[in-house]
C-alpha cells in the first residue's frame, strides 16, 4: 500500500517500484525462516531474492529510460 501510495504522488518512479514489490515478501520471508532450518539455504533464497529485485528495478530503469 505504502509503495503504491508513493508511485501515485510521484515520489517513486515506476522501476523503484516494481523492485520494491519485487523485494517486499516479507511475510513469505518470515514464514521460509520459521519453517527452514537451513539457514544456509534461507540465506541464499533472501539472497536471490534481492538480487533480483534489484536487478529487476536496475532493468525498468533502463528500458524507461530508453522508451521514454
Amino acid at each position: 500500500m505504502l509503495l503504491t501510495q508513493l508511485y501515485v504522488e510521484g515520489a517513486l518512479r515506476f522501476s523503484s517500484l516494481v523492485a520494491g514489490l519485487c523485494t517486499g515478501a516479507g511475510v513469505g520471508l518470515a514464514v521460509l525462516w520459521r519453517t527452514n532450518p537451513s539457514w544456509k539455504q534461507n540465506l541464499f533464497i533472501t539472497g536471490l531474492t534481492w538480487g533480483a529485485g534489484a536487478f529487476l528495478g536496475v532493468a525498468m530503469q533502463v528500458v524507461v529510460a530508453v522508451f521514454a
